[in-house]
């Protein structure tokens, strides 16, 4: 199991440096890749709702998308890949949340379930109908705002089936490292928020400040997530969670120092894609080097 945990954090991490280290040509010379010109949203054409300003987006299956409009304070949907939109925003409203929304995320494996942060990062409505009815999930007091939320897909365990909610939280601005890792399960009723314990360094003071997290697609197996989170010395690392054992890089797995890649981490957006094992050796190489 801890193998299977390694080689999953390896792969995410292989999918992040080869994105940004591959040169263009290399993947050119490997990969069909065709690029056609489009018309961008202006006054003649190519509207779909104005006015808007999408600041989050989440994509899910059978072309469900949904959109989040904070300067607007809107929520969108869409069933048809974005042909037409659908304002779900007063479903949202009437239910007490504080909007503009900030932070989003679907199922991986059903498109009705949605995550949506609101009340400036200090809330997580959930619904469970494809955005027509949302319940509150009662976040508790949090060190710092929700800077990430990602879904489970769903699993059995004692002949019930879970899924489950996960938060990251971060405060910029405070001086400290307080960030927290909250996780909630669901099922036909709910669990209260449990607070993982976010480590980086044993031993290091404080925890870090939270700027993503994902569930790995094979949940129900391997019980894991990873977690980009930046410590009190401003270094930006991977970190894994063993849910089932609640272990945060356990000997099986390694931290990965990324604070010398060429993009801001706090910017960075998980891609759910996973690579082959033939990633591992450039991931090795460039852990060895930057984990110091």
């Amino acid at each position: 199991m801890a193998k299977a945990r390694h080689i999953c954090v390896l792969l995410l991490v292989g999918l992040l440096v080869s994105n940004l280290l591959t040169p263009i040509k290399a993947r050119a010379a490997s990969e069909s890749l065709e690029w056609t010109s489009v018309d961008k949203p202006g006054e003649d054409s190519s509207f779909v709702v104005s006015p808007s300003e999408v600041n989050e987006i989440a994509v899910g299956r059978d072309g469900v998308i949904y959109a989040v409009d904070s300067a607007n304070s809107k929520l969108y949907r869409s069933s048809d890949s974005g042909e037409t939109w659908e304002d779900i925003t007063d479903n949202l409203a009437d239910r007490g949340a504080g909007l503009p929304a900030s932070k989003i995320a679907i199922a991986p494996d059903t498109p009705d379930i949605v995550a949506l942060v609101t009340d400036q990062g200090t809330r997580v409505y959930l619904s469970a109908d494809g955005g027509m009815d949302w319940i509150d999930t009662r976040v508790p007091t949090l060190q710092g705002t929700i800077q990430a939320v990602a879904i489970s897909t769903e699993y059995g365990q004692g002949g019930k089936e879970f899924r489950e909610i996960a938060i990251g939280t971060a405060d910029w601005e405070g001086g400290t490292t307080g960030g927290q890792v909250w996780v909630q399960r669901i099922d036909k009723s709910w669990t209260s928020w449990e607070d993982q314990g976010l480590t980086i360094e044993p031993g290091s003071p404080g925890g870090g400040e939270v700027s993503g997290l994902a569930y790995s697609p094979d949940y129900g197996e391997d019980k894991t997530i990873v977690v980009v989170a930046t410590d009190h010395k401003n270094r930006t690392w991977i970190c894994l969670l063993e849910r089932d054992t609640g272990v945060w890089n356990s000997p099986g797995a390694t931290r990965y120092c990324l604070t010398q890649l060429l993009v801001p981490l706090r910017s960075l957006v998980f891609i759910r894609h996973w690579l082959c094992p033939r990633t591992i050796q450039t991931v090795m190489r460039i852990q060895a080097g930057s984990s110091s």
